[in-house]
């Protein structure tokens, strides 16, 4: 099976963990839709078993890191590590019981799914960007919410804040919990930063804190784009994503 022609950079692996696992993304979907040719994965699982390879990737990248020691190319010992993970992923389903129902959203009906599938693999990537912030991804989804204007929910604040009292829950959920479009975006984010700065025994203000936020939101398009770019996000797109993301 032959190999993606872009190399995978030692460097990336050691300081940039971000961009390495999207670098990664070639050869995860080489390596699914093979197994899928040998009839180890139905096509319906690729979205499912890419998503858990790359949760398993994630938490091992600093034994990774340890145990590679240049002997074989990182892509040659990638794509070993992958396929590793693709039978212990298989061997386990096959001690479950599943059934899939055949339902109408399994059956192509027109070029609309073609449109479909390419947002879930955009929705995918920017769920893997989002998944790489750790203990920091709670705070990246809710200011991203505020900056994009879309209302939060109590378990956004349960989830960002959990040093919040009840008032201070119902203070964020009266100024945010419905369309605030009529707001400033400044005024929007001194509000957010007290509660930030309680959460995170700072003392950050509201332009700081927005502008944290623009440098984040810039990242993750950066990172959605890949290096060199190969997709073309924005704001506006990441914003799309955004929202799917959230319901």
């Amino acid at each position: 099976m032959p190999l993606p022609t872009e190399t995978l950079d030692i460097t990336l692996l050691r300081n940039n963990k971000h961009e390495f696992i999207l670098r990664c993304q070639r050869i995860i979907e080489i390596v699914v839709k093979h197994y899928m040719k040998t009839g180890m994965f139905a096509p319906t699982q690729f979205d499912d078993t890419v998503q858990t390879i790359n949760e398993e990737l994630i938490n091992r990248l600093h034994r990774i890191e340890q145990n590679f020691n240049g002997s074989v190319l990182l892509n040659t010992y990638m794509n070993v590590v992958i396929r590793n993970i693709c039978i212990r992923i298989h061997e386990k389903s096959r001690t479950e019981i599943k059934t899939e129902p055949l339902t109408d959203e399994l059956i192509p009906h027109d070029h609309g799914n073609i449109h479909s599938l390419m947002f879930q693999d955009e929705y995918r990537r920017l769920a893997i960007v989002l998944k790489l912030y750790g203990a920091k991804q709670s705070k990246l989804k809710f200011c991203f919410k505020i900056y994009f204007r879309m209302p939060v929910t109590g378990l956004d604040v349960d989830s960002t804040f959990d040093t919040a009292t009840g008032v201070e829950r119902e203070y964020l959920l009266q100024h945010f919990g419905n369309t605030f479009d009529d707001t400033l975006e400044i005024d929007n984010f001194n509000i957010l930063a007290p509660m930030m700065n309680k959460q995170e025994r700072n003392n950050t203000t509201g332009s700081s804190l927005r502008r944290w936020t623009l440098e984040h939101l810039s990242r993750v398009i950066k990172l959605l784009n890949g290096t060199p770019p190969v997709k073309t996000h924005t704001k506006e797109t990441v914003k799309i994503l955004f929202e799917q993301f959230s319901r």
